[in-house]
C-alpha cells in the first residue's frame, strides 16, 4: 500500500482547492516541498550526530559539517 492514505487524501484536499482558487493548489505544493525539504535537513543532521564517519569517507560539501558535529560528539 504505497502512500495509501495520501493517494486519498491529497485528491480530496486539492479538489476542495480547485473550487476556491488554483493558486491555493501552488501553496500546498510549495508547503510540502517545505515540509520534505525540512525533514531531509533534520535527517541529514541526526544522521552525522548519531554516526562518526571516518574523515575519509567525507561527500561533496560535507567535510566542513561533519568533521564540527564529529568533534562536538567526542567532547561532550
Amino acid at each position: 500500500m504505497m502512500g495509501g492514505l495520501a493517494n486519498f487524501v491529497i485528491p480530496l484536499i486539492t479538489g476542495y482547492l480547485s473550487n476556491i482558487g488554483l493558486q491555493y493548489i501552488i501553496v500546498l505544493d510549495f508547503t510540502f516541498a517545505l515540509l520534505a525539504l525540512i525533514t531531509a535537513i533534520i535527517v541529514f543532521i541526526r544522521y552525522y550526530r548519531v554516526f562518526i564517519i571516518p574523515e575519509n569517507d567525507v561527500r561533496f560539501g560535507e567535510r566542513k559539517f561533519s568533521t564540527r558535529l564529529n568533534t562536538i560528539k567526542h567532547r561532550g
